[in-house]
């Protein structure tokens, strides 16, 4: 018998006794989402327990506190305390910098491009509004890298998985289908974002093509009927997993292409008028001296709440961290912020002193149609989301399955298997109510604003603070300074957050 094997027998024989004098504890089939046992059952033993094959595994990884715990219950002893003990077999296979690359491209996607019209929001003098700008920018940076590096610390804590997860083993079970609508809705919005950069995207593609009379609807159906449609219905979305350095190639062109546009002067009216004449005249270039007003500050602020928001996939991230631990996963965090913060600044500065307070929600749309350098811009942001959208919608549509209202009985899972909801019809039916909502939803900026306010608020902060206070609830005396402060920042941010949001969103509507 080899050490492995042998360890193996151990623990499991000490989980037979923690099995049967721990009620509230529970032995995990399942570690970090990798099948790496065998069920047992034992002659006396009130339930199965799980013999892991191979390697044994850290001890944070295969105790998990039922969801009705003892209230107090200690969970894995204070983060401070355990931070620094990490094993080769904890956590997944990803580098620090494998995972930091992966982070910022899950950040630095399509809502970047309506940052310039946040921008514009505050008013159309650069000397006013680029300086609070830059400052919300990094405060909204921080404060989401803040929030994300929580959610890791309680996967850290209760060895949660998942989103869903996280909540229910630091919050318990109630309030779990709030949380699973709040992140149907977030993933719901962005696919709504896709659509309509997809449609302006096409319109004006299909235009430079000599396409002129193509409206924006008749572009919308026919990327959705022709490309997104076939793509959401594959069974298996692995080979799209080729196409994801697609978004981070696309952003960082459209950003080169913006740079040139800006130093090269050609949309400045007193330098060149060589594509003003093809612009129309909501997009051309509009500045003045009006300065930053506390309206637009609110709904910049919410734009990048949508922005930054990945937090639905920070146990994920975690997960695949290779030795993790909170200590290097708020390296990765702190510097895929810092990096999507960087970008976040250099597009919203570039499309705003470009166009100043005519920078539109999507600042494509104020390139004209004419501009060859648009036009590969606008073609790579593209095919970037077209093979994207379908993994962005996987979630949407997963989220809607597992809602309550939609979940099969027992009876209609054993006795009329044909009355369940078939899949491909569900996929069609979501995709039309998308389509038909970007059909006729045309203000980038207004959609993600509102989104920002509301859903991305609840998933990237109030979520996050309520999961991390259960948990330090949770670990009783054994809680250090740092875990109590941590939590009471947390909720106050949490109602920051919430201040910022109504108040942005009502704002936005207005506007």
């Amino acid at each position: 018998m080899n050490k492995a094997a042998l360890a193996s027998a151990v623990l499991a024989a000490a989980t037979v006794v923690l099995t049967e004098a721990f009620p509230e504890i529970q032995w995990c089939s399942q570690i970090r989402g990798r099948p790496s046992s065998q069920s047992v059952a034992l002659p006396g033993c009130s339930a199965p327990f799980v013999i892991p094959l191979g390697r044994p595994v850290p001890y944070a990884s295969i105790l998990r506190i039922r969801r009705h715990s003892i209230p107090k219950l200690p969970l894995l002893g204070s983060a401070d305390d355990l931070e620094e003990v990490t094993t080769q077999e904890n956590g997944g296979d990803a580098t620090v910098p494998n995972l930091t690359v992966s982070l910022v491209k899950a950040i630095v996607g399509s809502g970047v491009l309506a940052l310039p019209a946040g921008v514009a929001s505050l008013g159309n003098s650069p000397s006013a509004v680029l300086a609070p700008s830059a400052v919300l920018i990094v405060f909204a940076g921080l404060m989401n890298a803040f929030f994300f590096t929580l959610i890791g610390r309680v996967c850290y804590l209760t060895g949660a998985t998942s989103y869903k997860e996280a909540w229910e083993l630091s919050v318990g079970e109630r309030g779990s289908d709030l949380v699973t609508a709040s992140v149907t809705a977030k993933t719901a919005l962005s696919c709504l974002a896709f659509s309509m950069v997809l449609a302006d995207s096409f319109r004006a593609l299909l235009i430079a093509a000599g396409f002129l009379e193509t409206t924006r609807t008749e572009a919308l159906l026919v990327v959705t009927i022709s490309a997104l449609l076939p793509l959401c219905l594959l069974k298996d979305l692995k080979s799209l997993a080729t196409f994801s350095a697609l978004g981070l190639g696309g952003m960082a062109f459209t950003t080169c292409t913006m740079a040139e546009r800006y130093f090269d002067g050609t949309y400045d009216p007193e330098r060149s008028l060589a594509f003003l004449r093809d612009t129309a005249e909501r997009f051309q270039p509009s500045f003045g001296d009006v300065g930053p007003s506390q309206q637009g500050e609110l709904i910049l602020l919410c734009l990048l709440s949508t922005a930054f928001v990945a937090h639905y996939n920070a146990p994920r991230f975690y997960a695949e961290l290779k030795d993790s631990s909170p200590r290097r996963f708020s390296i990765v965090v702190g510097t895929a912020y810092a990096i999507a913060a960087l970008a976040f600044i250099i597009v919203a500065f570039l499309g705003f002193l470009t166009f100043g307070g005519n920078s539109a929600g999507l600042i494509l749309n104020n390139y004209a149609s004419t501009d060859l350098l648009a036009t590969f811009s606008r073609a790579a942001v593209a095919l970037s989301l077209v093979f994207t959208y379908p993994i962005a919608f996987l979630g949407f549509r997963d989220g809607v399955l597992s809602l309550p209202c939609l979940q099969p009985s027992d009876d209609e899972i054993a006795g009329a298997p044909e009355q369940l909801l078939d899949i491909n019809v569900l996929s069609v039916v979501l995709l039309s109510v998308v389509t038909l909502v970007a059909a006729n939803v045309q203000d980038l900026r207004v959609v993600l604003s509102v989104g920002g306010g509301t859903f991305s608020t609840a998933v990237a902060t109030i979520f996050p603070a309520l999961m991390y206070r259960g948990a330090v609830d949770k670990m009783g005396e054994s809680a250090s300074a740092s875990d109590m402060l941590a939590a009471n920042i947390a909720l106050s941010l949490m109602w920051v957050g919430i201040a910022v949001g109504m108040t942005g969103v009502t704002f936005a509507l207005k506007a």
